[in-house]
């Protein structure tokens, strides 16, 4: 389990998504529709590498693909429950 992931993107680039300075604000940002563009591209730049300028440009299927990952990543558990130093207490 971790913090990262990889999207494929459309022109073919591989890009690795990293949430893991990912800030609450950041995280209910996405979820406001009153978040400014330029806010949201900022911290999608910062999560996977790609030029803040260049977000705007990205065809509309990448960016569903990008942020997609972020959500399957922030919804991943905290470390394996089924590792061996988990815990078999309940």
């Amino acid at each position: 389990m971790g913090a990262t992931g990889t999207v494929k993107l459309s022109d073919g680039r591989s890009i690795t998504v990293d949430i893991s300075t990912m800030t609450v604000k950041e995280w209910r940002g996405f979820w406001k529709l009153t978040t400014p563009d330029a806010e949201s591209d900022a911290v999608i730049s910062r999560l996977t590498g790609i030029p803040a300028k260049e977000i705007p440009s990205l065809l509309n299927d990448d960016l569903r693909r990008i942020t997609t990952e972020i959500v399957k990543l922030s919804n991943r558990p905290l470390n394996d429950p089924n590792s061996p130093s988990a815990s078999t207490l309940q």
